[in-house]
């Protein structure tokens, strides 16, 4: 079965299924799973467990959160850089967000920086 993002997956019991990778969002509401990403949904068993799982073949990287990323700064804001992390959008960095910044000590990065 092809999927496309958002798109409504029914499941029997989502209580047992774990998703491989993070590619569906469990939507215990209505039993079913929400996948991220298009492609073909791969659902197995294997020794008891449900896996489902997506083939996809992505071009562009999704960035997520908690990933480790490298950035480019573009621009600098008010308070914020506006880092490129080659995603489908602009990352917004704020100044006070790096460790041991505050109001008074933050950190002076110049455009084209990489981090």
């Amino acid at each position: 079965m092809i999927t496309l993002p958002g798109e409504k997956i029914p499941v029997v019991n989502h209580e047992k299924v774990k998703i491989i990778r993070k590619q569906f969002v469990i939507n215990p509401d209505e039993s079913s799973v929400i996948a991220r990403h298009s492609g073909l949904i791969i659902d197995r068993e294997v020794k008891g467990e449900h896996k489902l799982g997506l083939l996809t073949r992505p071009k562009k990287y999704l960035p997520e959160a908690e990933d480790f990323v490298v950035g480019i700064i573009k621009s600098r804001e008010n308070e914020a850089y506006l880092v490129d992390i080659g995603g489908p959008t602009i990352a917004r960095l704020g100044e006070t967000e790096f460790q041991g910044a505050s109001k008074r000590n933050k950190p002076n990065l110049e455009v084209s920086l990489v981090m």
